[in-house]
């Protein structure tokens, strides 16, 4: 079972994406956060991060992180859907075309 993702999780995963790191390493960390987002539920400062990450993962290059970017997408809606809907409708602008 996934650890649940605290704040600093989330802004480091934000930071990883961001930094020159490889692309496993980016596809595992957000393969992590994923399984967290799946299983429990997230603080809200933990939000507005998870979701620029998931922008940032889905505009890559490399097909391995869009799908992770994407399937990362899907839970957190999935998730935000039962525990804060109104967080869908902040994000919502920033990240559907």
């Amino acid at each position: 079972m996934g650890e649940k993702l605290t704040d600093a999780g989330a802004l480091a995963l934000l930071t990883l994406l961001r930094s020159d790191s490889s692309i496993d390493s980016k596809v595992a960390s957000l393969t992590h956060a994923k399984s967290s987002i799946k299983q429990h539920n997230l603080p809200d400062a933990c939000v507005p991060p998870l979701f620029e990450s998931a922008r940032l993962a889905m505009t890559s290059q490399h097909t391995a992180l869009v799908n992770a970017g994407f399937t990362t997408l899907n839970h957190l809606l999935t998730r935000m859907t039962r525990q804060e809907p109104r967080a869908i409708v902040r994000e919502a602008k920033a990240t559907l075309p």
